[in-house]
C-alpha cells in the first residue's frame, strides 16, 4: 500500500511541477512546451485510478451514512457487506471491459494528440489497473466483514 501512494503522490507532484512550469513558460516565448497542459491531465488521471484502492483502504471515501448509523448494528453490516459486493462487481466488470479497451487501443497504435506521440494505451490503462486493484482492496474489505458477523443487538 505504501508503494502506490508513493507513486501515486510522485504523479501528483510532477502534474503540480508541470503546472508551475505551464505558469512561468509564457514569460520566456522561446521555450515553448505544448505538451504540459496533456501531460499533467495523464498524470492526475493516474495517480486518482491508483490511489483510490488505498482510499477505500483507508475509508476515505466520502460516504452518506446518516440513514445507516441509525439502524441496528446487524442491519449496518448487512448494508455494508452489499456496497462492497455491488463495488466488486462494478470494478471488475468495468476493469475487464476497461482492459479490452485498452487492448484495441493497443493494436490500432493510437498516439496522444501531443507532439511527444506517446501510445494511448500507455495513459489509458491506468482506468481498467486501478479499479482491478481497487476491487482487490474491496474483497479484503467483504473477508474483513465475513469475520465480523455482528451478534443482534451488538456491534460488529
Amino acid at each position: 500500500m505504501r508503494f502506490i501512494e508513493t507513486v501515486a503522490g510522485c504523479a501528483i507532484a510532477a502534474a503540480c511541477l508541470l503546472v508551475l512550469l505551464q505558469v512561468v513558460l509564457p514569460y520566456f516565448p522561446s521555450l515553448s512546451m505544448p505538451w504540459i497542459p496533456e501531460v499533467e491531465r495523464y498524470l492526475v488521471i493516474f495517480a486518482v485510478f491508483l490511489a483510490a484502492g488505498v482510499v477505500f483502504a483507508k475509508k476515505g471515501h466520502i460516504a452518506v451514512e446518516f440513514v445507516v448509523e441509525h439502524l441496528p448494528p446487524n442491519w449496518q453490516w448487512r448494508i455494508d457487506i452489499l456496497g462492497v459486493v455491488l463495488g466488486i462487481a462494478f470494478s471488475v466488470t468495468v476493469g475487464l471491459l476497461g482492459i479490452k479497451w485498452v487492448e484495441g487501443e493497443r493494436m490500432l497504435g493510437a498516439v496522444t494528440t501531443s507532439g511527444i506521440e506517446l501510445p494511448i494505451w500507455m495513459v489509458q490503462i491506468s482506468v481498467p489497473l486501478g479499479l482491478l486493484l481497487l476491487a482487490g482492496f474491496m474483497v479484503a474489505r467483504l473477508v474483513q466483514l465475513a469475520r465480523e458477523v455482528p451478534e443482534k443487538g451488538k456491534k460488529p
